[in-house]
């Protein structure tokens, strides 16, 4: 005979996944953690280039800014746990762009006069022969 057919809903599931170990990871995984803390479009997931680090890292401190002033001001809105794994996120997210930017021969520019490069030299025509 046929077994009837269990429909649980997602919620469920994914508190019985992470009781058996299979849910949520234990470190930090930016395709895990990042859309339960941002509102993210898969793209921004998938782009770890340096100006796509610099991106998110600028909306993980706006987030960070947010959740710092609802805990000030003590709105019910506050979450304590959703503030440090922002704070986590924040910190992974720092260390592998500044990773990156080492492995790539880049330093850490703190100013915004210092993100600029310097630009190259123009490259100059060759000269004519002096007996011409």
């Amino acid at each position: 005979m046929n077994a009837p057919k269990i429909v649980i809903s997602q919620r469920t599931w994914m508190r019985g996944a992470r009781k058996n170990g299979v849910g949520r990871p234990s470190r930090y995984d930016r395709a895990w953690d990042l859309p339960r803390l941002l509102a993210v479009w898969p793209r921004d997931l998938e782009d770890l280039s340096i100006p796509g680090r610099e991106r998110m890292l600028a909306r993980l401190k706006q987030a960070l800014r947010a959740e710092r002033q609802r805990g000030v001001a003590g709105h019910w809105t506050y979450d304590v746990s959703r503030h440090a794994q922002l704070i986590a996120a924040f910190r992974v997210e720092a260390a592998e762009l500044a990773a990156q930017r080492m492995a790539g021969g880049l330093r850490w520019r703190t100013r915004e006069r210092d993100r600029r490069l310097p630009s190259a030299p123009a490259p100059t025509a060759p000269s004519p022969p002096a007996g011409a």
